[in-house]
């Protein structure tokens, strides 16, 4: 059954704050209301000021759209076929999945600084994987994508790249490529593993930390070179 609301959290850094930004919620199947949460409001930046009025209470986008600013949190491509597959294995019609269920599934492993809760995916804590092992990975990848199997390794589902069609995951190695592990470790730095298909070939791809507090001023530099003042 299509859940109706997801809480929706943001990190500011990897061990840093995690702030309740709001509640996202589902009318009729289709409406989709958003509220800021009023702490949030009072202390932390608006993370959509064009589209969504930055004060408590429940409203919408134009046409009860889903939030513009959440978008890059779901699935494309790729995480999209990975999560349908596993939607489809506990035996619900995609017709019925909303957005928000997406979200719930997402949970804790999105790559950006939103998370969501209740989860509906299960926690997971990541594991050192052998070297050798990303051929196992890229193996059952390409039987997915070339629809030779119905069967995901558990990994793989963990550490999907949601970004793009060709088969991806995120994984994070130390300086010396010796130890990987599917998820973020002190002094390890982050890869994208393109995974090869028919028509090409494994790629690594390193990806930067990014510095949330540099994000957030991003915005305000850009103007201020531009000429626009900002308050």
């Amino acid at each position: 059954m299509t859940t109706n609301f997801v809480n929706v959290f943001r990190h500011f850094g990897p061990n840093a704050e995690k702030v309740l930004l709001g509640k996202l919620g589902l009318k009729f199947g289709k409406e989709y209301f958003f509220e800021y949460d009023e702490n949030y409001v009072s202390s932390f930046p608006n993370p959509s000021p064009l589209l969504l009025r930055f004060a408590p209470g429940i409203q919408q986008e134009q046409s009860s759209r889903f939030p513009s600013f959440l978008v890059d949190s779901l699935p494309d491509g790729w995480g999209l076929l990975l999560m349908d597959k596993e939607f489809r294995k506990q035996g619900r019609a995609l017709r019925e999945i909303s957005y928000i269920d997406r979200l719930r599934y997402v949970g804790n492993n999105a790559m950006g600084s939103l998370s969501f809760s209740p989860q509906e995916s299960e926690e997971f804590i990541g594991k050192s994987l052998e070297i050798i092992g990303i051929e196992k990975l890229n193996q059952n990848a390409l039987a997915i994508f070339e629809e030779d199997s119905h069967d995901v390794l558990e990994t793989l589902n963990r550490i999907a790249s949601s970004g793009g069609s060709r088969p991806k995951g995120n994984l994070y190695f130390s300086k010396d490529l010796r130890l990987c592990n599917e998820s973020w470790q002190p002094s390890f730095d982050g890869w994208i593993v393109k995974f090869k298909t028919h028509s090409t070939v494994v790629n690594f791809q390193r990806f930067p930390t990014l510095d949330a507090k540099k994000l957030v001023n991003a915005p305000k530099m850009s103007a201020h070179h531009r000429g626009i003042c900002h308050f």
